[in-house]
């Protein structure tokens, strides 16, 4: 069986406060992937992402923590330039950690995000790709 190695992808995004269809008042919409080469020279295709398993208990944890959970993913949808997904935040009072984090990202409105995700399929970029993603 072939092992497979949990990875994280950082990189900063926008994100808006806001109502969509009927949300709650702390929801935040972010962009969570790009097809943008990242950091470590890679590209995460949002035709790859497989998404059942993390939507079937869709946590949302503070830097990759499990003791830090911070809220949960209410909306996860493809668009042009990758993957985006509502994040609700707990009731203010409920976790400090979730009333900071939603604060900040409140006030800022944008950040960086970072998803975590399994290779499961690697080849080197051809020329075309490499002058599509950069």
């Amino acid at each position: 069986m072939k092992e497979l190695t949990l990875k994280h992808r950082r990189f900063s995004t926008a994100c808006r406060v806001g109502k969509r269809d009927g949300s709650g008042d702390r929801v935040l919409t972010f962009q969570i992937s790009t097809e943008r080469v990242a950091l470590d020279d890679g590209v995460l295709l949002a035709d790859g992402l497989r998404s059942n398993d993390y939507m079937a208990n869709p946590i949302v944890l503070l830097n990759h923590n499990y003791d830090t959970p911070v809220g949960k993913t209410v909306r996860l949808e493809r668009n042009a330039d990758g993957w985006e997904a509502d994040v609700e935040f707990p009731p203010s009072g409920t976790t400090a950690d979730a009333d900071r984090t939603f604060d900040f990202y409140s006030w800022m409105g944008h950040g960086a995000a970072s998803v975590g995700f399994l290779v499961t399929n690697r080849a080197e970029p051809t020329e075309d790709e490499r002058t599509k993603y950069g």
